[in-house]
């Protein structure tokens, strides 16, 4: 029994200086949350579609193409049906937290929407905390200008749609943003795109004004610290909210009526639910052509749950941004 009670007792100081060497560690850097995040993340796999090889047999895809850039993790898939260059190119951002996550997870969504017309550039981009924002948005320009100087024989390249999930609508957003407001333009060193036009915006499940997520109340322990740890990855400062870089990385302080239409969706549990409606607020007040999907309070619908395509509400989703993106053709 002594025995016993000393096993726990050398358990319980264990356990506490474990718990006390996390606390120090995620004080001192990012990274140990960061390596959190990805080993949780390896957990997560695509949810393939039951039609799935009925789509992928109607179009051909290039995969890890190496796209010019000045940052690492420069590749992208092309998803795409062979003589369909009518009709807009989306390029596409994946999702991850800024700090995990790859372009394989678009897979099946980019390969559907390939073969219902509409040819898809789904990159990779740099991660934080190896780099840290405003080098993704930039990256992305890279990754458009690059499409339209190499695939004009596969691709409509003088059109494009930019989208993203998650932290890659995020990135999306900050792109048009930065192509339509000079201010953020300058302040990011973001060089405008040539002879491309930017004809709209598809952003699902992702984060515009990021300080709302812990200056709101009745904010959980755990999400101030997800927001905090992730926020300081992204941005590289641990105050980052009270920074210059805290200000512009949040779209919503950017919107004009320059914007191109822009699509917006959300789900209502563990996601930005409240963010997309705070941007697409912004952009009717500006006058743009916004379309949403945003859901009930009767139906619990996920964070990226448009990736669920035979979902009820994957199936709303795809409908609904194919009936955008015919009103951009």
């Amino acid at each position: 029994m002594k025995l016993f009670k000393r096993i726990i007792k050398y358990l319980l100081i264990l356990i506490g200086g474990a718990g006390l060497a996390i606390a120090i560690a995620i004080n001192v850097s990012p990274r140990p949350f960061v390596f959190f995040l990805n080993h949780a993340a390896k957990d997560e796999a695509a949810i393939r579609p039951r039609a799935y090889q009925g789509y992928r047999d109607q179009i051909s895809i290039k995969k890890d193409v190496r796209y010019s850039s000045q940052s690492a993790k420069n590749t992208m898939d092309i998803f795409y049906k062979k003589d369909n260059r009518t009709k807009p190119t989306i390029i596409w951002a994946h999702g991850g937290a800024f700090v995990a996550g790859d372009k394989s997870g678009t897979t099946y969504w980019a390969t559907k929407m390939a073969a219902n017309g509409y040819n898809v550039v789904s990159i990779n981009y740099t991660l934080a905390p190896d780099r840290q924002y405003p080098t993704q948005v930039n990256q992305m320009r890279e990754a458009i200008q690059f499409v339209h100087r190499n695939y004009a024989k596969q691709l409509n390249v003088q059109k494009v749609v930019v989208g993203g999930d998650s932290a890659g609508a995020h990135i999306a957003s900050q792109v048009i943003a930065a192509q339509c407001n000079h201010q953020l333009a300058t302040a990011i060193n973001y060089h405008h795109l040539r002879d491309v036009k930017i004809v709209g915006g598809l952003l699902y499940c992702g984060p515009y004004d990021i300080k709302q997520m812990v200056n709101k109340k009745h904010v959980d322990t755990m999400t101030k610290l997800f927001v905090n740890q992730v926020g300081w990855a992204y941005l590289g400062d641990k105050d980052w909210k009270s920074s210059a870089k805290g200000r512009l990385v949040s779209t919503v302080n950017y919107v004009n009526k320059q914007f191109p239409p822009i699509f917006i969706t959300d789900g209502n549990n563990g996601s930005f639910e409240a963010q997309g409606k705070e941007l697409y607020h912004k952009l009717r007040e500006e006058g743009v052509a916004t379309q949403a999907l945003f859901f009930g309070k009767g139906r619990k619908v996920n964070h990226e749950y448009q990736f669920d395509l035979d979902s009820r509400a994957g199936k709303e989703c795809f409908e609904d941004t194919q009936d955008f993106l015919k009103n951009l053709d």
